[in-house]
């Protein structure tokens, strides 16, 4: 059987301001996505989780997944749904009466008895199980059970409670974070603060012979080759350039127990996320000298502040290409060893007015949103019972080095 995996599609997300449906990024890749189809005749698609970049999505992000699944439909293949912690999994599953009749079978709600779909090959049936993202109440909610308080537990508990057959294949499509041994891939962007939360251990997975993940964006497997992540399908932050393979998975499930083998399929991105780091010099004569087109940039400085004029230029270069800057940074730094005149200069101004200042000069003179400037305020009220504490009259050298480290971590 030939299972096609993707996941974390995220449709209707922005990044830096740049609507990924008005760009076309993500409206192309549906369209390589659906010639893949073409090219691979699946047996089947899974699309394990976040579909939606958010719970209430936009039209044009509810529009763009009606393409996808009415191009899916129309060729006749099964398509497999779960949601994901971004999706609202009521919404998502509102039609599915209608859709079920049509091979689109969605999962949003959690419930006892996992919806299993059979699906049969030359070696006979396979069962997939549909598992919408689960956290330890909503588990401990639905089987009445009060004393499941992690992930771990709750994931071993819903599958336990299922009648499978372990003479047949059995298939999971979930929304998790899954590790081996407590070890983690590398996150990148929001996953950042997958780490450490909700950890669910491969093996509770044992009497699977494939488990089609989501919610990490780099795709690898989980302490076997039948437990693996998809990955996102484009990178949505510059973290993930370095995550090496993205999805879709093309999965080759044969006769029970034997192996089964994985294939990497390569959907180039409509726009490429580059970072660029050097000297302003560097950076302008790379970017005049650099041919390929579409590309979004974040322009890292090493030797000075960025000004009106590079940023004016560089933009307009990227423009030229049908790509965009979007975003500039200074790593540079010209603060000098604190003197008992420096101090008591840094102490003219308050501490949220000079956390400001500093956010602007790094952010290419743009002023600090609401959330960001509360974490300033946070910031600057910790540094404060800091000092008391210390009763320090002035920051040390020390204190000021932590502290700007400590800020440019933030931003």
């Amino acid at each position: 059987m030939k299972i096609l995996h993707v996941a974390d599609l995220h449709l209707g997300k922005t990044i830096y301001g740049v609507s990924l449906i008005d760009s076309k990024d993500q409206p192309k890749w549906v369209e390589e996505f659906i010639k893949t189809v073409d090219q691979e005749n699946p047996d089947v698609i899974l699309i394990a989780g976040d579909v939606f970049d958010r719970s209430a999505p936009k039209d044009d992000a509810y529009q763009l997944l009606d393409h996808m699944i009415t191009e899916i439909q129309k060729r006749g293949i099964p398509l497999l749904i779960v949601a994901g912690n971004h999706d609202s999994g009521i919404k998502l599953q509102h039609l599915n009466q209608i859709l079920w009749e049509n091979q689109v079978y969605i999962v949003g709600k959690l419930e006892k008895e996992l919806k299993k779909v059979v699906i049969k090959d030359e070696y006979g049936p396979v069962n997939f199980y549909l598992l919408p993202y689960i956290f330890p109440n909503l588990v401990a909610h639905v089987l009445e059970d009060e004393s499941i308080k992690d992930y771990n537990t709750a994931m071993k508990t819903i599958l336990e409670i299922q009648e499978m057959n372990p003479k047949e294949r059995n298939v999971l499509i979930a929304h998790q974070n899954v590790v081996a041994n407590g070890e983690h891939a590398q996150y990148g962007g929001s996953e950042t603060m997958v780490g450490g939360s909700g950890e669910i251990d491969y093996q509770v997975f044992k009497d699977f012979d494939y488990v089609a993940l989501g919610h990490i964006h780099s795709s690898y497997p989980v302490g076997r080759e039948g437990v693996r992540y998809a990955g996102s399908p484009l990178c949505y932050h510059f973290d993930e350039i370095r995550q090496t393979n993205k999805g879709p998975l093309l999965v080759h499930l044969k006769g029970k127990g034997e192996d089964l083998t994985v294939d990497h399929i390569r959907i180039e991105p409509y726009h490429r996320m580059v970072e660029i780091k050097g000297t302003m010099a560097e950076i302008k004569e790379r970017l005049e000298n650099n041919y390929m087109e579409r590309e979004y940039y974040r322009l890292v400085i090493t030797d000075q502040r960025t000004s009106p004029d590079f940023t004016s230029l560089v933009r307009n270069l990227a423009l030229s290409r049908e790509g965009m800057v979007l975003e500039i940074v200074s790593e540079y730094k010209e603060f000098s060893k604190v003197t008992p005149k420096t101090a008591s200069t840094f102490h003219q101004k308050t501490l949220e007015e000079y956390f400001t200042e500093l956010y602007r000069n790094r952010k290419d003179e743009v002023d600090p949103d609401e959330i960001e400037e509360k974490v300033i305020e946070m910031t600057a009220e910790l540094v404060r019972k800091a000092e008391e504490e210390e009763k320090l009259a002035v920051p040390t050298d020390q204190a000021v080095d932590c502290l700007l480290n400590q800020i440019m971590k933030m931003f």
